[in-house]
């Protein structure tokens, strides 16, 4: 057993996993401030405006991960409720308090820093799920008729954070929760028809929405179909086939210099693969399929169910978000807010990525390490069904 294994109980793939998130927040901050110091200097004076704000994410994330890594992942469980019933009022708020930017309302200012809740809702989805597996649904003497209302409230509560963030308008986020909170709730066991059925109640929804902003979503899926008609995709394309082989070099963009927007969010990517070029993007790349490597290996190892679905649903939505976010910049998905975990702006979806990962170090700590205590000792459980397992 190697030294980090006794003191800390970090099994290889925790140690993978961690070193990989290190190299993409060490990239992040390098490609986040060649992405934005010409902007920030001519716009605010300070080059490094934008790097500082970021750092602040790094420094919140880096406390929340050694806490949660050290934190019994059960707790999450427990808590799970409170933080379902905090989302939901700090959407809320965000929709009846929170400044309008961009048409959108979607941050809420507290201070010296501005918060999404919509970064909050991905980390509670799967926690949700999980909450819901470990106390009523891994029951197996439970019928097909018990589990009726079970399966009506998950989809309820998922439908409720999907909703809204889908309002603020965010459809991005929306749709990437209702995504991934029924993959997790079809993997418990949810039939196949319920998903059917919410697909079917969602189409007066869909209408009603087309109706009132049906210019926005046809200029989105113009993006994916005509993308030369689209400025920021037409500009991204541009931005990632000028890179090359090896790319112009840090910090010698083009397209940053206010031809891309969001070039430090949502389009980061195409400013990245400008400088670095093919081989960049490949590092990238090869990046997040260690992250998905070492999480899946995490998944396999553990020996509680919740706790799977928990580590499970965080690697897919850190893996899952940069598939999405590089297939918008790449024109291979209609334009959403997605943005690249770990290296786009933003210091509540990098705390909340950066949460993530260390309560699945904890998981994996807690997944047999004779270096970790054992939980304590709790009444027997009902005879567990497997998940996946359908009524």
């Amino acid at each position: 057993m190697s030294e980090l294994e006794r003191r800390f109980g970090l099994t290889p793939a925790a140690r993978i996993l961690l070193l990989a998130v290190l190299v993409l927040v060490a990239l992040g901050a390098a490609v986040l401030f060649s992405a934005t110091f010409h902007r920030a200097y001519f716009a605010l004076g300070d080059p490094a405006f934008f790097l500082k704000r970021q750092m602040l994410g790094v420094a919140l994330g880096a406390a929340v991960l050694c806490a949660a890594t050290f934190l019994p992942p059960r707790r999450w469980l427990a808590w799970a409720p409170a933080l379902y019933g905090i989302t939901i009022l700090l959407l809320a708020a965000v929709l009846l308090a929170g400044p309008k930017i961009n048409n959108a309302h979607r941050w809420l200012p507290l201070g010296f820093i501005s918060v999404q809740p919509s970064e909050l809702a991905k980390l509670v989805t799967p926690i949700m799920v999980a909450w819901l597996y470990d106390r009523r649904l891994r029951d197996s003497s439970l019928t097909a008729a018990k589990r009726r209302p079970l399966w009506f409230a998950a989809l309820a509560a998922l439908g409720l954070l999907g909703a809204l963030i889908i309002v603020e308008p965010d459809y991005g986020s929306g749709l990437f929760i209702l995504g991934v909170g029924g993959a997790l709730l079809l993997l418990v066991g949810l039939p196949a028809a319920y998903v059917v059925a919410g697909v079917v109640l969602m189409v007066p929804a869909a209408v009603l929405l087309w109706h009132a902003r049906g210019d926005e979503l046809t200029e989105r899926f113009l993006a994916f179909v005509r993308p030369e008609q689209v400025y920021q995709v037409q500009h991204s394309l541009t931005a990632i086939s000028c890179g090359g082989i090896l790319g112009k070099g840090f910090g010698e963009s083009w397209e940053k210099t206010g031809y891309l927007p969001e070039a430090h969010n949502d389009f980061i990517f195409g400013v990245y693969a400008e400088e670095t070029g093919l081989v960049g993007v490949a590092f990238l790349i090869g990046l997040f399929a260690l992250l998905l490597h070492a999480g899946w290996r995490v998944v396999r190892e553990c020996p509680e169910p919740a706790l799977r679905i928990i580590a499970g649903g965080f690697v897919l939505n850190l893996v899952l978000q940069a598939a999405m976010n590089i297939a918008v910049a790449s024109a291979s998905a209609p334009t959403k807010g997605i943005p690249l975990p770990f290296i786009s702006h933003g210091s509540s979806g990098l705390t909340i990525a950066l949460l993530e990962v260390g309560i699945i170090l904890a998981i994996a700590r807690a997944s047999g390490n004779p270096a970790v205590p054992p939980a304590p000792a709790e009444a027997p459980a009902p005879a567990a069904a497997a998940p996946g397992a359908r009524s």
